[in-house]
């Protein structure tokens, strides 16, 4: 089934149709905003300003998994295979395993808030209100390139 998935400040995951975009679920679980979804067909998480992430099976609505131990607001989360990375108001990105739950690493990225985190071919990016974009190598979880330039907060990154 194709579906759309949104998540507000309400508090809510809403799972929509694709081709109607008639409202089919509102999925409550998170005491605070939500700030960032991604999906894999058969799941997603979703990222909040309750310093958790929750992974959700679409079709059945049930709570997988529950992450927790951030230090700041999710504001950014995507999901890759087995991997999830999460972007936090604090500068910090967290490489968790989906399977398990566990963090497999917290780096300090940025000294500014991580608006948005992407994959791309084997590396993932992200950025940030320091006003720097960042490339990361997945394998060694190390920065090797920082883009700047832009002279405020970088919102969105899209590879």
């Amino acid at each position: 089934m194709e579906c759309q998935i949104s998540g507000s400040y309400d508090k809510t995951v809403r799972v929509w149709f694709r081709q109607t975009l008639i409202q089919w679920k509102v999925i409550r679980g998170h005491t605070a905003a939500v700030n960032s979804v991604s999906c894999d067909g058969d799941c997603f998480v979703s990222g909040s300003s309750d310093m958790t992430l929750r992974l959700v099976n679409i079709q059945t609505s049930e709570c997988l998994r529950i992450f927790s131990g951030c230090q700041d607001q999710i504001l950014s989360v995507v999901m890759q295979g087995d991997l999830i990375i999460s972007g936090d108001s604090g500068g910090h990105v967290y490489f968790w395993n989906k399977e398990t739950g566990e963090t497999e690493a917290a780096v300090q990225a940025h000294d500014g808030q991580i608006h948005k985190v992407c994959f791309h071919k084997g590396r993932f990016f992200t950025a940030s209100s320091d006003s720097t974009v960042r490339e990361w190598d997945l394998m060694s979880m190390t920065s090797v390139r920082v883009l700047q330039g832009h002279k405020g907060p970088v919102r969105d990154i899209k590879s």
